[in-house]
């Protein structure tokens, strides 16, 4: 089931590619665990992790979902990333997913990130976690 929830979120993403979107921040290097070798800055990996089941009074089950977006830029300054950093605050945090097989899930900002810099390059990691709610 983490997979739908995962595959959601990328449907997302995969809408913000205007201008001004998240995922044109990063002219759509935006990948799920791993980025290709010798993958140009900036770019974005999201991780999800950690799924937790939980059966509720009334027939229903409720899967969280933990996902790490780690942001990379190159060591011209911080300011992209921040900027992708508040765009995908704009794009997911409280927004209700479609999601097969679930009747809904909404996404929810955890923690974010500062910035932070080492070998030759700034990075930011925000976590998010997506709920999906199941009905018996």
């Amino acid at each position: 089931m983490s997979a739908a929830l995962l595959n959601a979120l990328y449907t997302k993403i995969l809408t913000s590619t205007g201008s001004g979107g998240f995922a044109n921040t990063f002219s759509s290097r935006v990948y799920l665990n791993s980025a290709p070798a010798d993958t140009a800055l900036p770019l974005c990996v999201y991780t999800g992790s950690q799924l937790v089941r939980v059966r509720t009074m009334g027939g229903t089950s409720q899967h969280s979902l933990s996902v790490t977006f780690s942001m990379y830029g190159t060591n011209e300054g911080s300011s992209t990333l921040v900027t992708a950093q508040l765009r995908l605050k704009t794009l997911l945090d409280g927004v209700v997913l479609t999601v097969s097989g679930y009747d809904r899930a909404t996404c929810i900002l955890r923690e974010q990130g500062v910035p932070q810099f080492a070998d030759d390059s700034w990075s930011i990691e925000d976590e998010y976690e997506l709920v999906g709610q199941i009905t018996s």
